[in-house]
């Protein structure tokens, strides 16, 4: 499955199902989810790279993955560039990814308490590595 704003029908196969989608509308992901059946063995976001993108994807769409399953955030190195957030104060997922792996606990300013307490409760594991030219994240799902 692909997701994006844009229409992407003419990449589509007998394997690969295009749908069109906002990732920044919890409502629009989770009517997705559920048309395709949710429970995903990898979700991958190439996303639109802004701090809330990031935030409410991950918020929205790892409970959708399978135990075991993997969620993947790629070109994190945008985590670092102020042009991809909406304000000095953004939190990038790198900031609270590493807050988490010290403190046990997840706060972004675009996840409600709900959904912060979720991932605290089901994220196993992640492996991150972050550089000025790329960026990459993987998530083990509990």
């Amino acid at each position: 499955y692909g997701i994006d704003v844009y229409d992407f029908k003419d990449v589509e196969t007998e394997n690969v199902k295009t749908f069109i989608c906002d990732q920044e509308s919890r409502k629009d992901l989770d009517e997705l989810l559920i048309s395709i059946g949710g429970e995903l063995d990898i979700i991958i976001d190439d996303g639109g790279h802004r701090m809330n993108q990031h935030q409410i994807s991950l918020a929205t769409l790892f409970k959708y993955l399978k135990k075991g399953g993997y969620y993947i955030i790629e070109d994190l190195q945008t985590c670092t560039h102020p042009a991809y957030r909406d304000s000095p104060t953004d939190d990038s997922i790198v900031d609270i990814l590493n807050d988490f792996k010290v403190g046990g606990k997840i706060k972004g300013q675009y996840m409600t308490p709900e959904e912060e307490n979720f991932l605290e409760d089901n994220i196993k594991d992640f492996k991150m590595d972050v550089s000025h030219m790329s960026g990459i994240v993987i998530i083990e799902k509990k």
